[in-house]
């Protein structure tokens, strides 16, 4: 088994604690498992997670917890940094492979100081604006920095995440690769007269955090028909806020806000809705977004981030496919016109989820993005 190399993945959530910045990679892992062993140091979120787990493509080794508080996870960087050198020793890892900066940089910049040739591959997939992460990392942003300088490859999920691992100091050229996501074979038949409908669903399963502007959907309810609800299946710190901004704007009986769901789940309740919506406030790539256009359901974004990558408005489209509608950031007005000109033209409906569909099938399926991940592995050495 050591003819193939070994990779040592260091992500703060592993499954069973995931979302689409850890889908990801776990998928990448299972497609190349044949090629490279992928051993996991991650965080032990719960006493019911196993501290070791063995897989088809190598170990996961869950250290640190329990919990989700800050202080807790700050901590693991440095539990992690000192499993990774006890498991270096054992294994002679070919690379490592981090996950998300925000949590794996202080992991992996102790390997590297013990391990200055084993090459690095950052993924970033941070959703969070720079100016965020900033502020979070205080008196350690130098340290923040110096990490960048010390990446072999940058792989970025977007062109914007891109700009930011320049902005950080990585010397060389970010790589973007997407992440993937399932895709039908074909795409399932919807009716685009939403006009005739009873209900009118406006879906998403975003996490209920300020960035992801939830609050402009409950605000611009109160400007839209009554026949338009709004369903989100996530967590977040920001429920009972939302709830209580519903009850402000009298639109409570049309806001439902179910748990979080698994993965596979996730995508199956996507299907329910008639319009994917996210007037996100920053983000990185947004998975949600290429689940929803896979599955044929239309979407409406902000131009932020890395969401301008795959979401290309009629208003802004010369020759290109059109993919989903634009509003305007901290604009409930923006929104709810942009939830008006899907409902009012079964035609632009029809455009813009065939659209979404073609772009998901051509650049974003699990196909693509693995031979390219696999280009990007070859590469490290």
């Amino acid at each position: 088994m050591r003819n193939r190399k070994r990779i040592l993945i260091i992500t703060l959530a592993w499954t069973p604690v995931e979302s689409g910045g850890e889908i990801a990679p776990r998928k990448i892992a299972e497609m190349l498992a044949d090629e490279y062993m992928f051993d996991v140091l991650c965080y032990r979120f719960a006493p019911g997670h196993q501290a070791t787990e063995q897989t088809p493509y190598g170990h996961i080794y869950r250290v640190g917890g329990y919990g989700h508080g800050h202080l807790r996870k700050n901590l693991w960087t440095i539990q992690a940094g000192m499993r990774a050198l006890s498991l270096h020793r054992q294994k002679k890892y070919d690379a490592i492979w981090v996950v998300m900066a925000a949590y794996g940089a202080g992991a992996a910049t102790i390997f590297n100081l013990f391990n200055p040739k084993v090459p690095i591959l950052l993924t970033l997939q941070e959703g969070d604006p720079i100016e965020h992460i900033y502020k979070r990392l205080g008196i350690l942003r130098p340290f923040w920095h110096r990490f960048f300088t010390k990446v072999s490859t940058v792989q970025a999920i977007s062109h914007y995440l891109a700009g930011v691992a320049k902005t950080c100091g990585f010397p060389g050229r970010p790589i973007v690769v997407p992440n993937g996501v399932d895709v039908p074979v074909e795409l399932e038949a919807r009716s685009s007269k939403l006009g005739e409908k009873e209900k009118v669903v406006l879906i998403s399963n975003s996490r209920l955090e300020r960035k992801n502007g939830l609050d402009i959907v409950i605000r611009a309810l109160a400007l839209l028909p009554r026949h338009i609800v709004f369903k989100n299946a996530h967590e977040g710190s920001e429920r009972e806020l939302l709830l209580k901004l519903a009850r402000e704007c009298g639109v409570s009986d049309r806001v439902t806000l179910d748990p979080i769901l698994p993965y596979t789940e996730a995508v199956e309740y996507l299907k329910q809705g008639d319009i994917f919506v996210r007037p996100s406030r920053s983000e990185g790539l947004g998975a949600s977004f290429l689940e929803a256009m896979a599955v044929g359901v239309p979407i409406i974004g902000t131009p932020v981030g890395g969401i301008p990558d795959f979401l290309k408005d009629p208003s802004n489209t010369s020759g290109q496919v059109v993919t989903g509608i634009f509003c305007d950031p901290e604009s409930p007005e923006s929104f709810a016109g942009a939830v008006l000109r899907l409902i009012e033209s079964p035609e632009l409906y029809e455009k813009v989820r065939k659209g979404g569909y073609e772009l998901v099938t051509e650049k974003f399926s699990w196909q693509s993005v693995g031979e390219r991940m696999r280009k990007l592995f070859a590469g490290l050495w």
